[in-house]
């Protein structure tokens, strides 16, 4: 396998995981909002409480990200891209790039398209499915339950701790990851970092700007269609 499809594999199978759990976050809480916490949480709970209050009818939003990709087959990759949401539970995930991908969902159908590997992988949206990811979605539903299936701790000692608020989350059972580090604005709770730890020892690195709220979004964005001669695979429900 050459180093470009072996990277593309990779991509394909974190571009899953990173955009599932990402957009399942932003589903959850709508965090990102203008509105300004007066105190910085200090506790776990009080995080958790925030985050619900900040519950807002945010209908879509769009940001542009960048991710750090490391591993140790493929050493460290750069990529950005654009992520679009729309409730319910519908995101575009697209990665630029040397390793580019494509993470459609409609709530129904998930789609995940590399085109290094011309071909593009099809399955059930995680809501559907069982254990795994789909276990963290469900969970960020209810964003009340983090402590329950994560050990989360507060770093308030963290070189980052002066602008935002930083949380280890540990997943208190075995999965395809091992921690995932969230950063929040320390004035506005908005999500600007957050960094996955899988239990192959590689992590992904995602930085997010130029967020817009309540923007139009036809429904055309969560729908794929196979562009002509590339492989359509189907993946069932995980």
């Amino acid at each position: 396998m050459s180093r470009k499809i072996q990277g593309a594999s990779l991509t394909s199978s974190r571009v899953l995981m990173v955009a599932a759990l990402t957009c399942g976050f932003w589903f959850s809480s709508s965090v990102w909002t203008a509105a300004v916490a007066a105190d910085a949480p200090a506790t776990v709970d009080d995080l958790v409480s925030a985050l619900q209050r900040r519950y807002q009818d945010i209908e879509t939003l769009q940001a542009k990200f960048t991710q750090i990709s490391t591993s140790l087959a493929m050493g460290e990759v750069k990529s950005k891209g654009k992520v679009q949401v729309a409730k319910p539970r519908k995101a575009r995930w697209e990665t630029m790039g040397a390793n580019a991908s494509l993470f459609v969902t409609d709530g129904t159908k998930m789609s995940i398209y590399t085109p290094a590997m011309n071909q593009v992988m099809v399955m059930n949206d995680m809501s559907s499915a069982g254990g795994g990811s789909a276990d963290i979605m469900g969970l960020l539903q209810d964003l009340s339950k983090l402590d329950e299936q994560f050990e989360v701790t507060m770093r308030p000692d963290d070189s980052a701790a002066e602008s935002h608020v930083v949380v280890d989350a540990v997943p208190r059972k075995p999965g395809g990851y091992s921690k995932i580090r969230l950063e929040f604005d320390r004035k506005s709770l908005d999500l600007a970092r957050v960094v996955f730890s899988d239990s192959m020892g590689g992590t992904t690195d995602l930085r997010f700007a130029d967020l817009k709220l309540d923007v139009k979004i036809g429904d055309d964005a969560f729908q794929f269609t196979a562009p002509e001669g590339v492989t359509v695979i189907d993946g069932g429900a995980l």
